[in-house]
């Protein structure tokens, strides 16, 4: 019996206890003596009951009616229920009822009825029920009126609002508010509280809340039953529950309650208590076991630990059902378990220990009829029939098991009636013998590797009791077998069935769903459907027609046969099937018109037809709207549809106000009810371009697709009424004009295709401001225009927007903004050695250092090269690429020099000379000549070489001093003037080939330096390989160059690499190389690289400066070695590098952020007592840690003192401040202090702002909290997400929802970035007043982030203790490679860690590394300890191993933490050899060494060897001896 069942099971007798005497909570009926009222009475209730439709009601129930007193003849009793529909007016004649006493109207449906306040004056009521009505809004403050009553029951129904105002009402004994959406916090002021004569009190299934529980309940001690169930209680349980010694029933399940086990030990007469879902912890006490009446205990899904223990004297324990699954036991909790005789049903799923379960323990149990050991590892020899097991035992859970042979233990057990073996790893055929147990109802053997059935598949079933058969995923093969006659649910998904189904399904008159998608079934549909609810045969080979026979067709909500082999027609008689909600005919081979007769269906929510052949127009032939107002998602994609869509024809959809479930799910489903089933309708989608198969509908969205047809005409403006709309497919079709701008309204589209079509015009620019909209494709078309500059748009693809002539814009290369030059035409290309003319990449320098010739020639004249600065440019070139060792340059020539000449732009360096240019390039033997170097101007030199255009002309610029006529003194200088990274190779090039000189490594670095910084990596890397092909050795300016770029542009792994050829060369690093390489680690946060750098710089012999020293106290302190960080300032003292102020700022930095806030204080102490002057970030800080400390008095004189010490305050020592005063609760200080900087012009900004939002909102001035945020803009200060969140909260917590919702909403369609703390401040609001559908939706979209990146989801999650959602994601984006920041993996390693996932820190773990990310030192220490509570020593030392192989460096935790997993492997070798290593180690705190080997040795009863390790700390004076 799931826990729900068995409170709603104890909570309906307790209810039926109230008004029964003989029970043992007794509520007396207030009225008595009564008598059949007057005809004139009679006739006033029957004016009532006219007042609304009574069809439901059954008139001959002598239950129903009312009665009168026997004296006055006054009416005093009225119950009528599960009877009335309508509205109940606060005008009804029900009211005019004065004498009532009594009214039961439970189970009606007053639609959109708020709760009449008029019941208030009804003051002699003492009993009234309204229970399931429907009733919506707040409690009117009138029930304050009823003060005799003693009976209210307002549950079930849809009421809002804070606790009710309920006053005066002293006789109240029974009061239930579960199962509506009140909310707020549950003050301990509460008129609650002062109900002193409550026996009964329900407040589950709510959305109260409350940092903890108020200690006010223990004032309610005569309190019988008390059930907080489902809130959002947290905080530990108040010791003052132990008053409530009357106490029968206490349920405080599913809230976010912590600490250890509540104190109930007084309350002796507690027969049931509810604890689980929660964030319990410690143990269990024993004395639980043997209160005198306690039958119930619900204690899973907790995070309870050690052992159970139960005395001898427990063996009287009245304990029946018992839940502890999903827990964290340590201790074996068997034995003890097993004296608890009066046992019916036990959970013990996932306990999460490591030994193994013996099912001959439970044999004491003789009660037992319900036991879970799901997710544990079961004895096989204990799952044979040989095993001694509970003879009563009907249920049985072995789900997560491993199992591999079918137990046999089953076929001892007459009275089972629910099996479940899902998730297991059997194989074989299922036995005979199972189906012929008596009284067996389910078989659920899901994902197993089953083949088969044992016996005839015509007999071995149809006689078994089996209602419940699941048999997804296996291999079953075969013909499928006839069902037992009484069969209600059959599933077989993802087998390999074959043959045809038989036609005995038709005799299963219990049939509701059937489920075989995924199948090999050929042949014919059954025409018996129509007697099902769930019918799903997709996925299969039928054939023939759909069976026309769905005459009485009340119950189908589901059928699915797309992927068969389906002809005809559809079945005009599904018309009858008035509860369709889905219908999928896709990818058959059906020919027929589209099924407008099917709009009469008032439930159809999903119509697939795509794939098929249908023909014809999808308008109406009135052409108006289609019609099928419930219509969410319309597929008919790759079909003959022909016509034009009326403007009309997405009028009155469901789509335009789609809202969720009605009971808050997010996905379409069907409920089996009967057997608390849940079934989820899936389709195929085709969305972003993508195919998916096998997605859950959501409740709260639609999607449209008619691509693939010969649909024409205008797409109607009417779609923008779509609004819940994500996915839009319109391509492949013939659609003409204009993209209709009410698009734009469709706020919610993730998914918009409507490419192949003839449409015209613009984009609509609006399209832009779409935040979710993800894919968009609008190829072949004729459009044109800008495309839209939203974030979301020029992200896209270019192949999105390809093959529409007149578009322009990002993601297109085509700007929209032109010039008006005349095209460039290229010329003929007459052979092929022109046609490839490129750029020799050939040509080495060497600088001659004993060149001395000084012979001179006549100055040549240099006016020649200024013919071409006529010559055209663009100003947008090419990059150039490295091919073969030759560069090659973009062909852009001009059609005749005169052309040139007219224009005044210039172009970039081509490939290919112009057709008229008479520049040569051959090359002449080798002569020397006499050095030009005094008769020619260098700079003028280089003016000429700025206005060439190509290679070229440069050459031939320079044609009249190659053969070695100017010195390689000359020409290095020259080389290093030039800082164009395309001249300067081609004067490398002209150097080797023209000027005749060998290579030197400096005109290469001279060259690498100017490419780097045109950020041309590729070339970077040929330069660097050309330089070793000619046997140049790089030097160190060469790898600095290279790891000071690649590392600069966050190419992090490339710099390394040059590092470590760096290292292969054997040339070493400077200073400044290592750290640059520390500051890039540092910023990229992969600070076990940076400290391993820094390790390789002190052992290369380079004393660390003040600046690397610095940079390291930051890498230590976000990699959390706060140790090591403050270690460094004694380092450098020794080292002769004295700190400053940043080196003290910087470590008081990094314990702020860690919130290590005494340390802080220590660090500036020291500051002081060394004399390190103080500046403004300093001061700052401290301001900030007095504040946290709440050292106020501290903080406000380090304020007002800053200009005392001629530091001034600048606007972040202000925010800081008036955050410290705020904290306080100092408000007064805060305001004054926010006035005078106005006053005196200090700057503000919109953390000042946000500041005073804050503090207005604790002072709950809300008002004035709103009028800042108008104040800031109106000022130029923009508001941000932590101004709105801070709103949000605010207004959530006033009970202004609804201000709240609508500025959520707005800052989501204005592109305001939401932040992780806006989403979750708004989750928290919709929980708060119950609306958990909108909240849930939230929450999907952080699982579903498209419209953020996941990253930030998973953080958001995590962040919020949602670890299934934080997890699905995690696995989703690290799947797709979207984790690119390493803080994701701390994330989700400390949720794990926190909720003691061991198995899953690990596996985030292993794709961390997996990933090529090095874990900080927190990280590792959580991954050790998970390692150790997996048993799994040997795989934590490698860890541990690895990671100091690798450079990281540890806290002494880590260490002490690896000796104490040694000891528990009972490895004191490796505790030995450990404690050796790291007691040689200086960073080491020894006294705390010893300590802990001593204390590990004591532990494990080894107390000579803690003795000795003892007596060693003496020797060493670490531990001074007593004395005397």
């Amino acid at each position: 019996m799931s826990e729900s069942h068995l409170r709603l099971y104890i909570f309906s007798l307790l209810l039926l206890c109230c008004v029964s005497p003989s029970s043992f909570f007794t509520f007396k009926n207030p009225v008595v003596g009564l008598v059949s009222c007057r005809t004139h009475q009679i006739q006033a209730f029957t004016q009532f009951k006219n007042e609304f439709d009574t069809s439901r009601c059954n008139h001959s129930d002598d239950f129903n009616g009312i009665w009168c007193d026997n004296s006055t003849g006054e009416v005093t009793k009225l119950q009528l229920t599960n009877c009335l529909s309508g509205t109940l007016k606060s005008k009804s004649s029900l009211f005019r009822f004065h004498q009532l006493r009594y009214i039961d109207l439970s189970y009606n449906n007053f639609t959109s009825s708020l709760l009449p306040s008029e019941f208030g004056h009804l003051n002699k009521l003492e009993f009234l029920s309204l229970y399931s009505n429907g009733f919506l809004g707040q409690v009117p403050s009138s029930f304050s009126n009823l003060s005799l009553i003693s009976y209210l029951d307002l549950s079930s129904n849809e009421l809002t609002g804070s606790f009710p105002l309920l006053r005066n009402l002293s006789k109240l004994q029974v009061l239930s508010l579960s199962s509506n959406h009140f909310s707020g916090t549950l003050s301990p002021k509460s008129n609650l509280f002062g109900f002193h004569q409550l026996r009964y009190l329900d407040l589950s299934e709510n959305n109260f809340t409350s940092s903890s529980l108020p200690s006010e309940f223990g004032n309610l001690n005569k309190l019988e039953a008390l059930s907080l169930t489902s809130n959002d209680f947290f905080g530990h349980v108040p010791p003052t529950f132990s008053n409530l010694t009357w106490l029968t029933e206490l349920y405080l399940n599913k809230n976010k309650l912590s600490g250890s086990f509540p104190l109930v030990q007084n309350l002796t007469k507690l027969s049931a208590l509810a604890l689980s879902h929660n964030y319990f912890t410690g143990t269990i006490p024993s004395s639980l076991f043997s209160m005198p009446f306690l039958s119930i205990l619900l204690l899973h899904e907790n995070n309870f630990a050690g052992s159970i223990e139960v005395s001898n004297s427990s063996t009287s324990s009245r304990i029946e059902f018992m839940y502890l699954g999903n827990n964290q036991f340590e201790g074996k909790i068997l034995e003890p378990i097993s004296k608890l005789i009066n046992l019916k049903e036990l959970d013990l799923s996932f306990l999460n220990t490591s030994y193994v379960i013996d099912l001959n323990l439970f044999s004491s149990l003789k009660s037992l009829s319900y036991l879970d050991l799901s997710g544990n590892s079961i004895s096989p020899s204990s799952l044979s029939s040989d095993s001694y097991i509970l003879l009563n035992l009907s249920t049985l859970f072995l789900k997560y098991c491993n199992i591999k042979k079918f137990p046999t233990i089953f076929k001892t057990l007459e009275k089972m009636e629910q099996v479940s073996l899902s998730h297991n790893r059997i194989t074989g055929k299922i036995p005979e013998w199972l189906w012929s147990l008596p009284h067996i109802t389910s078989v659920n053997v899901f994902n197993n590797s089953f083949n088969g059935l044992q016996g005839s598949t015509t007999e071995v079933l149809v006689n078994s009791s089996v209602r419940i058969l699941v048999m997804d995923l296996n291999n079953f093969e075969g013909a499928l077998p006839n069902l037992p006659l009484s069969i209600n649910i059959f599933s077989a998904e993802y087998n390999s069935f074959r043959g045809e189904i038989p036609l005995s399904i038709c005799n299963r008159s219990s049939l509701t769903i059937l489920d075989l998608l995924n199948n090999n079934f050929t042949g014919p549909i059954p025409h018996c459907l129509s007697n099902l609810a769930f019918v799903n045969l997709r996925k299969n080979n039928l054939e023939g027609n759909i069976p026309d026979a769905f005459g009485a067709c009340d119950s189908l909500r589901t059928l699915d046969v797309g992927f068969n082999r389906l002809t005809g027609k559809l079945p005009r008689s599904l018309v009858n099937c008035s509860s369709l909600n889905f219908l999928s005919v896709d990818n058959n081979r059906i020919k027929d018109t589209f099924p407008f007769w099917l709009k009469a269906s008032p439930n159809l929510q999903v119509l697939i037809l795509r794939s098929n052949k249908f023909y014809g127009p999808i308008s109406p032939p009135h052409q108006g709207p289609l019609g099928f107002p419930e219509l969410r998602v319309f597929e008919i994609s790759n079909n003959k549809f022909t016509g034009s869509l009326p403007p009309s024809y997405f009028v009155n959809w469901k789509a335009s106000s789609l809202t969720m479930n009605e009971d808050g799910g997010l996905y379409m489903e069907y409920q089996e009810n009967a057997y608390n089933r849940t079934y989820t309708d899936m389709i195929d989608l085709n969305y972003k371009g993508l195919s998916i198969e096998g997605q859950r509908i959501l409740s709260s969205y639609s999607t449209i697709d008619f691509s693939g047809n010969k649909l024409q005409g205008q797409i109607p403006e009417s779609i923008g009424l779509l609004k819940a709309l994500i996915a839009l497919n319109l391509s492949n079709n013939a659609f003409t004009g204009h993209i209709p701008m009410s698009l734009a309204n469709l706020v919610k589209l993730e998914s918009l295709d409507l490419s192949s079509n003839q449409l015209s015009g613009t984009i609509p620019q609006e399209l832009g401001s779409l935040s979710f909209l993800a894919y968009i494709n609008v190829s072949h078309n004729q459009l044109k225009g800008g495309i839209p500059q939203g974030t979301q748009i020029i992200g896209q693809p270019k192949s999105s927007f390809e093959a529409n002539a007149g578009l322009c814009g990002l993601p297109l290369k085509e700007t929209c903004f032109r010039t008006s030059a005349p095209p460039i035409q290229q010329p003929k290309q007459e052979d092929d050695e022109e046609e490839e003319q490129v750029l020799n990449w050939k040509a080495v320098m060497y600088i001659d250092i004993c060149s001395s010739s000084s012979q001179f020639l006549p100055a040549l004249p240099l006016t020649r090269p200024h013919i071409y600065t006529s010559i055209p440019f663009f100003t947008n070139p090419e990059p150039r690429q490295r091919n073969s060792h030759h560069f090659i340059f973009k062909l852009s020539a001009s059609s005749s020099s005169s052309s040139s000449q007219d224009t005044q732009t210039k172009k970039v360096w081509r490939n290919q000379p112009e057709k008229n240019s008479t520049v040569s390039r051959k090359h002449r033997r080798y002569q020397r000549s006499a050095f030009l170097d005094h008769n020619v101007d260098m700079d003028e030199l280089l003016a000429s070489i700025h206005q060439t255009q190509n290679e070229e002309e440069l050459f031939s610029l320079l044609s009249s001093y190659k053969d070695r006529q100017l010195s390689i003194r000359f020409m290095v200088s020259l080389l290093s003037r030039e800082k164009d990274w395309q001249r300067s190779l081609a004067l490398l090039d002209w150097v080797h080939e023209e000027a005749k000189y060998t290579p030197s490594v400096f005109a290469y670095n001279v060259v690498l330096r100017n490419v780097l910084r045109a950020k041309q990596f590729d070339i970077a890397h040929g330069l660097f390989d050309e330089m070793r092909q000619r046997a140049l050795a790089p030097d160190r300016y060469t790898y600095s160059t290279l790891i000071t770029s690649f590392g600069k542009e966050g190419m992090f792994d490339s710099a390394l690499s040059w590092l470590q050829k760096m290292e292969q060369d054997r040339v070493s690093g400077d200073l400044v190389l290592y750290s640059n390489l520390i500051e890039l680690s540092r910023r990229l946060c992969d600070y076990s690289k940076a400290i391993s750098i820094f390790s390789r710089l002190k052992r290369s012999g380079i004393t660390p400066d003040l600046v690397a020293y610095n940079s390291m106290i930051n890498v230590y302190g976000k990699a959390k070695l706060f140790r090591e960080a403050r270690l460094l300032i004694k380092e450098m003292i020794e080292a002769g590098v004295l700190p400053n102020t940043v080196s003290y700022s910087t470590l008081l930095s990094v314990y702020v952020e860690n919130q290590k806030f005494l340390e802080a204080l220590s660090v500036f102490a020291e500051m002081k007592e060394v004399n390190c002057p103080l500046d403004l970030t300093t001061c700052n800080i401290m301001i900030d840690v007095y504040g946290q400390l709440d050292m106020v008095k501290e903080a406000d004189r380090l304020f007002w003192s800053l200009r005392k010490m001629d530091i001034e305050p600048n606007v972040v020592s202000y925010n800081t401040i008036l955050r410290v005063y705020g904290e306080a609760e100092l408000f007064g200080e805060a305001i004054h202090l926010f006035r005078l900087m106005q006053r005196k012009d200090i700057e503000q900004n919109v953390v000042t702002y946000n500041t005073m939002i804050k503090i207005y909102g604790k002072t709950m001035e809300h008002e004035k909290a709103t009028n800042l945020v108008q104040e800031m803009q109106s000022r130029g200060i923009e508001p941000n997400a932590i101004t709105y969140s801070t709103i949000i909260s605010i207004w959530g917590k006033a009970g202004k929802l609804d201000r709240a919702a609508m500025l959520f909403q707005k800052l989501r369609s204005s592109g305001v970035e939401i932040d992780q703390v806006l989403y979750q401040t708004m989750i928290v609001a919709y929980e708060r007043v119950g609306l958990m559908g909108h909240a849930k939706r939230l929450l999907h979209e952080l699982k579903r982030p498209d419209n953020i990146p996941r990253q930030t989801a998973i953080t958001i999650l995590a962040k919020a203790g949602r670890m299934e959602e934080a997890t699905w994601v995690f696995r989703q984006a690290f799947d797709s490679g979207e984790i690119k920041d390493i803080s994701v993996f701390g994330c989700m390693i400390n949720l794990y860690s926190r909720n003691q996932r061991y198995v899953n820190v690990i596996e985030v773990f292993e794709k961390m590394r997996s990933a090529g990310y090095f874990p900080d030192s927190n990280a590792i220490a959580i991954v050790l300890n998970a390692y150790g509570k997996q048993r799994e020593f040997e795989k934590a030392d490698t860890v541990y191993r690895e990671m100091q192989e690798e450079g990281c460096v540890f806290p002494d935790e880590v260490h002490f933490q690896m000796l104490s997993l040694y000891s528990s492997k009972k490895d004191f070798e490796m505790v030995e050899s450990l404690f050796e290593r790291l007691d040689s180690d200086p960073n080491v705190n020894s006294k705390e060494l010893h300590l802990v080997v001593a204390a590990l040795y004591e532990r494990a009863d080894k107390l000579n060897d803690a003795s000795r390790v003892m007596n060693r700390m003496r020797e060493r004076g670490i531990l001074k001896p007593f004395s005397s």
